[in-house]
Formats: structure tokens, sequence, C-alpha cells
């Protein structure tokens, strides 16, 4: 009397508070367009100027937001190094040799508004870093290593493609970065990739969110 039985099972949740009731029992295409729909709902687009000035001198800066430094300080998202005693956005650009990481590439949806200014998915870096990551995808790198520094790489993943991995600190941030683009917007240029989607899945639950990047969120 041995044998198997296969069962199929569907849950349902509730989210605490009313930010998800519109997606309660929805699925697959369904879904995202909810979400887009909330996230769009009460946007501000500011702009790419205004949207940096506001990273620079308060979002990340780590004088502003909670993290205690005595004197504005910004830390490169790539290589992990600071930026410190900055007067301005513009001075920190030209004194720090500091750059706006665009996590999904501007390139993809021709640096236009509101994708471009949309600081949930921009990232101050370094001008070496932001373009030696360039366009690429992100990706594990398993072989191939022709760049490396503070922790991020470039090379080649699995599949042989030139891919670009930041480090450890970055790696959530960043796959949260490029789930909630393709969400909110939408996956221009097939930027996203079958092989990238298994990675930032995979960066996304092996780095969790921090304080400082739920911190982030909401200021954002």
């Amino acid at each position: 009397n041995r044998g198997a039985i296969a069962v199929d099972l569907r849950g349902a949740c509730d989210y605490p508070g009313d930010y998800y009731d519109d997606t309660f029992d929805e699925m697959d295409q369904d879904l995202k367009e909810v979400l887009s729909d909330i996230l769009s709902d009460g946007y501000n687009a500011l702009g790419y100027d205004l949207a940096r000035d506001k990273m620079y001198m308060e979002i990340d800066n780590q004088r502003l937001n909670g993290q205690g430094c005595a004197e504005n300080r910004l830390t490169r998202s790539y290589i992990g190094t600071d930026a410190v005693g900055y007067t301005s956005r513009q001075n920190a650009q030209s004194s720090f040799n500091l750059n706006t990481e665009h996590t999904f590439p501007q390139g993809n949806f021709n640096s236009a508004d509101p994708m471009v200014s949309d600081i949930h998915h921009l990232f101050v870096t370094d001008v070496n870093a932001n373009s030696t990551r360039g366009n690429l995808r992100f990706g594990n790198v398993v072989s191939g290593v022709d760049w490396s520094e503070g922790g991020s790489q470039r090379g080649l993943n699995a599949s042989g493609e030139l891919v670009f991995e930041p480090r450890d600190e970055q790696k959530g941030l960043s796959a949260r970065a490029i789930l909630y683009f393709v969400t909110h917007y939408q996956n221009f240029g097939g930027h996203l990739s079958a092989d990238m989607e298994d990675a930032m899945r995979e960066w996304y639950f092996e780095f969790p969110p921090t304080e400082v990047d739920l911190q982030r969120s909401e200021d954002i």
C-alpha cells in the first residue's frame, strides 16, 4: 500500500496595512501591473540634477541620513571607499572623482525621465568603476577576471558572458534596484536576461536589506 500522491497547494496572505491591498489574489502579469500602478502612485520625478543633489547632499550623505558622521561623507557603492568633506554634489564629482551609477543602464531607455532620475536605482560610485561596469549585465564571475577593486570584479559568468559583479555589500541593493526597475517600468532592451534574473534572485535572498537600506528607501 505504498505510493505517492501529488498535491498542488496555493497560499494566500494579507500584508499589514493597506499598501498592497490591490495585489490580493493577483498573479503573473496582472500582479506586475498592479505593483507598477502602486509604485507609480504619487511618484514625483525630480529631474536628474535635483535627484543627484538629493542623493549626494541628503539621502546618501552620512552626516544627514542618520549614520552619525560629523561631516559630509559618501561611500562609493562598488569599491567601498569614502569621500569625506565635500561641499556640494558638483564638488564631490570634481574633487573626489564621483559619478552616479544607473543600476539599470540609462542607455537602454535613452536617458529619459522618470527612469533617469529614479533614485531607487541610482547609487554613488566612482568614475572608474562606473566606466568599467558600463552597460554590462550583473552576474556571478567565475573566470576571466580583467578588473577587480574593493570586492567588485568584471569577468565571465558560467555562460561565458562578460558581466559585472558588485562587492557583497552592494549585491542586495543592486538586485533589488534591478527587480524594482523592471516592475515599475519595463525590461528595456531585454537587459534583464534569464541568467541575470537568476543571479538577482540569488543576491536578493542572500543579502537582505539592512536598516540603512530600508531607511534609504523610506527617504527616497
